[in-house]
């Protein structure tokens, strides 16, 4: 196995990298300059925020309030619509999956990729749902 990758051979990879580097200074410059009052932190020595014991132990405090469950193969990605109360669920079952938040309900299965699914996501006002898979396609759904 290599242990460096050329870009050369793959400018889209080069491509990804550059983009990935400025979105992790502008998220580290964010968590510096930034503190939310929900998520107390300390800063390191190395300039770095980081979240402090307390709201560590918090995060801890939660309890799984429900667990969806139906898919026949692992989870790959999730995504909740953009008013909160429906799921989307991806899976290496080759489904994408719509729940109910509130009462755990699966409304729908979407079945249609020949590969797992790897990426799901809602657009911004619902309406449409959108599914990645490693068989190459993205699908776009809609309510029938």
């Amino acid at each position: 196995m290599p242990t460096s990758t050329s870009t050369s051979h793959c400018p889209w990879l080069a491509h990804v990298l550059r983009c990935c580097t400025v979105l992790l200074l502008a998220a580290s410059s964010a968590c510096t300059q930034k503190q939310s009052p929900d998520v107390p932190t300390s800063t390191s020595s190395t300039g770095t925020a980081s979240p402090t014991r307390s709201a560590t132990q918090n995060a801890a405090a939660w309890q799984n309030l429900r667990t969806l469950q139906g898919h026949s193969a692992g989870v790959n990605a999730i995504a909740i619509s953009p008013d909160g109360s429906m799921a989307l669920s991806g899976s290496r079952d080759n489904t994408m999956r719509l729940w109910r938040l509130d009462s755990s309900a699966l409304l729908r299965t979407f079945a249609g990729h020949d590969d797992k699914v790897r990426a799901v996501a809602f657009s911004p006002n619902g309406a449409f749902a959108l599914s990645a898979s490693y068989d190459r396609t993205v699908r776009l759904w809609g309510k029938p």
